[in-house]
Formats: structure tokens, C-alpha cells, sequence
């Protein structure tokens, strides 16, 4: 007779599964209780994701410290939104890992073993979110209507800034999230090539 841990009934071992990382060889849980689907509360998770997200500190599993939440970096999979070592703590890892790296050489050799592929997928994504952003901005030039993909390519296209600038959205494709993308594009309108550079010619000339 075994004892299950879920249901905490007295039961023959063959109602228990076949575990062989056990030290007797059985499943902790009744055949029945193991296929069981597991079903959670959405209102204690909610309860439990709230109380995470409005505490004001957190405990560094590195240093062994409680600090502030500021002194942790974000991070959206967590459930309190932070990551779980503070910035000192993940800055030093990460330093670590790449000094490492760097002195076996990993990460240079297989950035050359892999130098086409690499670039070629790189561009492969600017591509594709600037044919995004060029279609959040209607797709076609403001001044002479030049529609991209059906006459011109979307690396044919622009986008001229209007209201303010705070940096070059070709330049910051690379290394910018999407929303802080969306925050600049506003300030921009969609211009084809020729047509930006009439604006600038103009605008050079008028002064």
C-alpha cells in the first residue's frame, strides 16, 4: 500500500505510475490525481500578480539583498515586470559572460562562420519593419502619391520629420523597439526619395 501526496489516500502502488528517478521507482500522486487536469483559480493569480507588481522592493537572489524596484531592470515575461537580479548584480553577469566569451573567441568566429546569414537576416528585418512603418504612414507619398511596393521599393521612401525630431528613425531601426518607433513616426510625414529632397533643397534654399 502507498500513501498519495495529492489526495492523501491509502492505495495498492499499482494505482501509481512507474517513475524511475524515484527511489522506489513510483509517482509521488495516484494515477487518477496525476491525470487530473490542473486547474488554477484566475482570480488568486490575479490577486497574487497584483500584490507583486505594487510592492515597492525585491529581493536580489545575487547579492542577497532587498533593494528598491528601480534597482531592477524591466522585464515583461516576470510577473511583478522586473528582472530577478538588480542592475549592478545583471550588469557584472553579462560583462562576465562577454569577457569570457571574448577571450575564447566564440563570438568572433562564429560571427564570421555565419557572416552571410547573419547580415542577410538583418536585412531581411529592417525590411520588413520599415514595409510596417510605411504602411502605419498610409503607404504612399504625400506629395506625389507614389504608392511603395507597386511602383517603388520601401527602401525608395522616407520619412521626413515635420513637428520636432528627436533622432533619425532609419538610423535607430536597428537597436529601437517598436513602440519608441511609433512615439517618433508621429512627428514624420511619408515621402518618396525625390520628393524629400525637394523639401530639404527648398527649405536650403528659402534660408
Amino acid at each position: 500500500m502507498r500513501t498519495c501526496k495529492k489526495c492523501h489516500l491509502e492505495l495498492d502502488e499499482s494505482k501509481f505510475n512507474k517513475d524511475p528517478n524515484r527511489k522506489d521507482g513510483l509517482h509521488p500522486y495516484c494515477t487518477p490525481c496525476k491525470t487530473k487536469p490542473y486547474k488554477v483559480d484566475p482570480e488568486i493569480i490575479a490577486a497574487k500578480a497584483l500584490a507583486l507588481r505594487t510592492r515597492t522592493e525585491k529581493y536580489c537572489a545575487q547579492c542577497q539583498s532587498i533593494k528598491p524596484l528601480t534597482e531592477f531592470f524591466n522585464r515583461k515575461a516576470s510577473v511583478d515586470g522586473k528582472w530577478w537580479t538588480c542592475k549592478p548584480c545583471a550588469t557584472a553577469r553579462r560583462k562576465r559572460d562577454y569577457d569570457k566569451a571574448k577571450l575564447s573567441g566564440q563570438h568572433t568566429q562564429y560571427y564570421y562562420d555565419n557572416k552571410e546569414r547573419i547580415l542577410f537576416e538583418s536585412r531581411q528585418k529592417r525590411r520588413a519593419l520599415k514595409t510596417q512603418l510605411v504602411e502605419i504612414k498610409g503607404g504612399s507619398c504625400v506629395d506625389c502619391n507614389r504608392r511603395a511596393e507597386d511602383e517603388w521599393p520601401v527602401e525608395c521612401f522616407d520619412f521626413h520629420h515635420v513637428n520636432g525630431k528627436t533622432f533619425t528613425i532609419s538610423t535607430k531601426m536597428k537597436v529601437s523597439h517598436l513602440p519608441k518607433l511609433l512615439v517618433e513616426l508621429e512627428k514624420c510625414v511619408l515621402l518618396c526619395s525625390n520628393c524629400h529632397r525637394r523639401r530639404h533643397a527648398s527649405a536650403t534654399i528659402q534660408t
